[in-house]
């Protein structure tokens, strides 16, 4: 199908068995994004490019060969990225008769779940996907929301995180949403993108408890 309707999820592959087939740039691309979220990733392809070798040995598992339906057995994700159509729609059949999850670099269509264009600013990862409608589309808007989205979000957020327990402590279950949003409606933004970090903190704690951080 031209497309599909997406179920957004954040999945947390933290030491699950993921494999890429193929061993080309799309995969690196792949491998990459999968060891920086913990997966534990196996490669299988008959050449592997020196970009994909020389990561840690410790990440991923690399084995140069074709690819055989054993390797699809117990993996959370699988992603194909030869470059033959007829091989990675046999792959994906492979896979979902496994009950995995597939997706295939050429055809955007035959994938059980989609890559997505993100931003990342410390613990905060914004995503944009347009359903395999508009890959350019999702890339451009991520350049769109990337501009107007500096560090200093990132840094709110590590900051929030900080009071959440106090917070939990000293406000009503029933008030907290509203005082969260005062906290993020107040000057703290304003006042991390001067790199002022205590100011924004005492902002927070204001909107928060109607006091400040010393206090």
């Amino acid at each position: 199908m031209p497309g599909f309707r997406p179920y957004p999820v954040a999945l947390n592959v933290q030491g699950k068995p993921c494999l890429v087939v193929g061993g080309g740039a799309v995969a690196r691309r792949k491998v990459e994004d999968l060891v920086r979220s913990g997966a534990v990733v196996t490669v299988v392809a008959p050449r592997i490019d020196a970009a994909i070798s020389s990561l840690p040995p410790t990440d991923i598992t690399l084995i140069k060969r074709e690819f055989r339906p054993e390797d699809a057995a117990d993996k959370l994700l699988v992603f194909a990225c030869t470059h033959s159509p007829a091989l990675n729609a046999w792959i994906g059949e492979t896979v979902r008769a496994a009950g995995g999850l597939f997706n295939r670099s050429d055809e955007a269509g035959d994938c059980d779940f989609a890559g997505m264009s993100t931003i990342e600013r410390g613990s905060l990862l914004i995503a944009v996907t347009t359903g395999s409608e508009s890959p350019a589309f999702a890339r451009w808007m991520r350049e769109e929301i990337s501009s107007q989205i500096g560090p200093e979000y990132g840094e709110l957020l590590e900051i929030a995180a900080s009071l959440r327990d106090e917070v939990k402590q000293k406000v009503s279950s029933e008030h907290r949403s509203a005082a969260w949003q005062r906290a993020f409606k107040s000057d703290a933004l304003t006042r991390l993108r001067s790199s002022d970090r205590d100011g924004a903190v005492d902002a927070l704690q204001r909107a928060l408890f109607g006091t400040d951080r010393l206090g």
